[in-house]
């Protein structure tokens, strides 16, 4: 006989049975599409982001549920998860193990993922050739993704000699419908590699990038802006697509020599010295190249309006010496004269000349954005600053040949197409 106890105790059973299975439902999403289409979207609103990165969790646990019916698709998507650490902790031999089950059953999501690792020998031994093949594969069935990194196998020399010009002709196979292939496309054309140097095609396929999704290239876009590479001079827009770099990825902490050019320009807000003295911190502790030198510097020559920060000019000639020790060009010049006229420190001509002697070991005229470590990209906005073209200047009258090389660079590159607002090679 069921007694009113033991009624009370079924439908508390039922009730909590039923309260268990919406739960569970809220935990997963009611089809793989609709989970596939949040995991795929692309945004650039700092609000959806962060919206979306909250239901990570939840599409992690919709791929696996997908995953353990046999979807080779959902296998690949959740090993992305596991090698990325989204919506779980990172675990890259999972993300393996599920790419190769998800390849073995015909995924090309999986093929090119797994492609990747063998390039980069994460999870898995390094393997160029191996890459190379899978990615000759995808690109031969139609899968415009494996240009770019074949491409870049070809750029960077990845298991076969290195070929700007074949690199180029892979990035040109996939700039029609690849985002990436068109970011290095103009990649190139930034930096001439392969083809001849040309800002304005190379600012019309970072921005067409960045119109398709890839996320990637917002520093050479702000940086266009800036210095008017490709485009006119809009310090506004710089720090519009600066703004976006942050959310996208780890920060990039280069950005931060060229925001505190923006703030002492009274582009973000109005000049204001307290966020130039913190981007130009960021920048030091981050070991950006001459970061140290624009702290050092801001604690000598901070004029001190609308600011809390206080200058400390012994610091600030610190951090200069940290900088010119670090190779930065700015710091070695500053250095040299503030030795030779006394200013700051101690007058010592042997100091002066030793620094001086240091700059001049740092002229660049190839590979110079490696020099500058990404902060500068070409020579234009670093050697053609007037503190550096009067210093050049000097140098080339004492019979320097590397700075009279570095001004005749700079002459040369007057009339590259997209290169507008460079100083006019008769002031030199």
């Amino acid at each position: 006989m069921v007694t009113k106890i033991n009624l009370k105790i079924i439908f508390i059973c039922f009730c909590l049975l039923f309260q268990f299975h919406a739960f569970a439902s809220d935990e997963t999403f009611s089809t793989y599409e609709e989970a596939k289409e949040l995991y795929l979207s692309k945004t650039k609103d700092p609000e959806d982001l962060s919206n979306k990165i909250k239901q990570w969790p939840k599409i992690f646990k919709t791929f696996s549920k997908y995953a353990n019916e046999g979807n080779p698709e959902a296998i690949t998507y959740l090993g992305q998860m596991y090698e990325t650490g989204r919506g779980t902790k990172p675990n890259i031999k999972k993300a393996v193990k599920l790419y190769k089950q998800a390849f073995e059953m015909g995924e090309p999501n999986a093929k090119y993922f797994l492609s990747y690792l063998y390039l980069t020998g994460r999870g898995v031994s390094r393997n160029y050739d191996k890459a190379r093949k899978m990615l000759e594969e995808l690109l031969e069935a139609g899968d415009m993704r494996a240009a770019a990194n074949l491409g870049s196998i070809y750029r960077e020399g990845r298991g076969v000699k290195k070929d700007y010009k074949k690199a180029v002709g892979y990035y040109e196979i996939g700039v029609t419908t690849d985002p990436a292939s068109m970011f290095l496309l103009g990649y190139m054309y930034f930096m001439n590699y392969g083809v001849e140097t040309d800002y304005n095609k190379a600012f019309k396929l970072f921005t067409s990038s960045e119109q398709a999704g890839f996320q990637y290239g917002y520093y050479f876009i702000a940086y266009s802006y800036i210095y008017a590479k490709g485009t006119t001079t809009n310090l506004d827009m710089a720090n519009s697509v600066f703004q976006m770099i942050y959310p996208v990825r780890s920060p990039e902490y280069y950005t931060s020599i060229h925001k505190a050019y923006l703030y002492e320009h009274g582009r973000v807000n109005k000049y204001n010295n307290d966020n130039r003295y913190n981007e130009y911190s960021r920048a030091s502790s981050h070991g950006v190249y001459c970061g140290s030198f624009g702290l050092g510097n801001f604690n000598l020559v901070n004029p001190n309006t609308d600011s809390q920060f206080n200058p400390q000019k012994e610091w600030g000639v610190d951090l200069i010496i940290k900088s010119a020790d670090d190779d930065c060009l700015d710091a070695n010049i500053r250095l040299s004269e503030f030795y030779s006229t006394g200013s700051f420190v101690d007058k010592d001509l042997k100091k002066a000349a030793k620094y001086n002697k240091n700059a001049a070991k740092l002229l660049f005229l190839d590979k110079f954005e490696e020099h500058t470590r990404f902060a500068y990209l070409s020579p234009e906005e670093y050697y053609g600053r007037p503190h550096i073209i009067k210093w050049l200047k000097k140098e080339a009258e004492t019979g320097n040949e590397k700075a009279t090389a570095v001004i005749n660079l700079l002459k040369s590159r007057k009339n590259i197409p997209g290169n507008y607002n460079w100083i006019d090679a008769d002031s030199y």
